[in-house]
């Protein structure tokens, strides 16, 4: 479901989840020729896993041929490269949910919205996601309720049916489109950086949650959430996603108790904190409002020192508009 956007959009066409037009190639000429024969604007994705990467989002039709040439024949994405899926490209709002599931019951974690793009105003290439927050207002409860309904139910049932039952965490992106919410990919596990906003608003006990999901006793538990806000800004290399210096020694300041810096590319060497990967640590802060939670995620970044350090500053600006 998650290594393979082909097998995961062929599962989506079998069990009637909405999602976007698309067709699959494992040959470069015939996707060449699929990109000529086609007016509407696309997105091209490497089939396998690429780390958050491997999807083109090209704005007119030689770029899309570019696209097509750097991920099946330069290999940018290595093998993930080999099949490649062309879809339709969906506009909207995009929306990420968290969801336990014992293979039956499914229950979600607020809705949330990541930001994918690297630079401000949501330019620059894709990225692993450079911040979120949650919940979202892009999303009203009785839309909540009608992708519950016609994508993660089905979903659950549909892999429990098909032999590959889910138990543990699945991931939904999703596009809210006029005309409906549809399904843009699945991570089988705890997407980043979403989790670091929705986790810290968990009012269960996860390992309880878990262990309730392993068992196949979800439908006994009711998951609560805090009725609060969290903002969650990545710090990244610079040149991420490109090329981007490993080993820059890293300083970090005290943070305040509503606020958390989670650690993902860096390590201790020589007993001095070091940058080993392209996101290297988050700021997470939790409040009443969203406003009280960006702004606390970003005093949070402030207690980040490392040279060429980057980070968006503008997560969650349209929401507060």
């Amino acid at each position: 479901m998650e290594g393979s956007k082909t097998f995961a959009k062929d599962f989506m066409k079998r069990n009637n989840i909405p999602t976007a037009a698309y067709e699959n190639f494992s040959s470069y000429e015939d996707a060449s020729k699929y990109l000529d024969s086609i007016s509407h604007s696309v997105v091209i994705k490497a089939s396998g896993l690429a780390a958050g990467k491997g999807v083109m989002i090209p704005t007119s039709k030689e770029e899309a041929h570019v696209a097509l040439k750097e991920i099946m024949l330069d290999k940018e994405f290595g093998a993930a490269g080999d099949e490649v899926v062309i879809e339709e490209f969906l506009e909207g709002e995009e929306l990420s949910i968290l969801s336990l599931t014992d293979g039956t019951t499914v229950q979600s974690l607020p809705p949330a919205q990541d930001h994918k793009r690297v630079g401000e105003g949501d330019t620059g290439p894709n990225t692993g996601g450079m911040g979120t927050y949650a919940p979202t207002d892009v999303v009203t409860a009785n839309m909540l309720e009608e992708i519950h309904k016609t994508v993660l139910q089905p979903t659950v049932d549909g892999m429990r049916e098909s032999g590959f039952p889910m138990i543990g965490c699945l991931f939904t992106g999703l596009m809210l489109t006029k005309s409906g919410p549809k399904v843009l990919e699945y991570n089988v596990r705890f997407g980043d950086p979403e989790t670091q906003s929705c986790l810290p608003l968990l009012k269960t006990d996860l390992a309880e949650l878990v262990y309730a999901c392993a068992d196949g006793r979800l439908g006994a538990y009711n998951l609560e959430v805090e009725n609060k806000f969290a903002a969650t800004v990545v710090v990244a290399a610079g040149g991420y996603p490109g090329s981007y210096k490993k080993g820059v020694e890293m300083q970090l300041d005290a943070v305040a108790a509503d606020t958390v810096l989670f650690h993902a590319g860096t390590a201790i060497k020589d007993e001095k904190l070091t940058t080993t990967g392209g996101r290297v640590i988050t700021s997470t802060a939790t409040a009443d409002s969203l406003r009280e939670a960006v702004d606390r995620a970003y005093v949070g970044v402030r207690a980040i020192h490392f040279q060429g350090m980057q980070y968006r500053r503008d997560i969650a600006a349209r929401a507060l508009e």
